[in-house]
């Protein structure tokens, strides 16, 4: 991403904004060849969580 890492971003339903969520010097995720992974998740009250 922008940044070189692979963070989680917000976007409006317009996908006019674009925000980092929880800007980090890590990444998010794996690469796109590795199906069927997720390294997070949303709790009951649509928090996102790190698993």
């Amino acid at each position: 991403d922008q940044n070189g890492w692979w963070n989680i971003y917000h976007t409006a339903i317009d996908g006019q904004s674009l925000e980092y969520i929880g800007d980090m010097e890590a990444d998010s995720g794996t690469p796109a060849w590795q199906f069927a992974t997720s390294y997070y998740s949303f709790d009951s009250n649509g928090n996102i969580v790190g698993v």
